[in-house]
């Protein structure tokens, strides 16, 4: 039968192990959403912008469901035409002039 003479150091050890686990879990999570765009989701949830430019191959993060609407006008001021929407995808053709 194991005895225990110093119960805190088993709780302090406790402590300290769920503390890094949890670190660990959020250490995963942000290397798979990217770190990139956690501080755009921060961006949107912390300014007035309801879209935000990603990269610079023309990928969007929009806040809500009335982006399309907006980015359909965006687009449309710098030349896009709006063809269709697939899900969350919008397609898009440039006008030839």
């Amino acid at each position: 039968m194991i005895i225990l003479r110093k119960p805190w150091k088993v709780a302090v050890f406790g402590i300290i192990g769920i503390v890094v686990l949890i670190v660990i879990f959020a250490a995963a999570i942000i290397n798979n959403i990217g770190f990139h765009n956690i501080k755009l989701m921060y961006t949107l949830s912390t300014t007035d912008k309801q879209i935000v430019l990603m990269d610079g191959k023309g990928n969007y993060l929009g806040e809500d469901r009335s982006v399309g609407i907006l980015l359909k006008e965006r687009m449309s001021s710098k030349g896009w035409i709006y063809v269709r929407e697939e899900g969350a995808n919008f397609f898009l053709k440039r006008e030839m002039n």
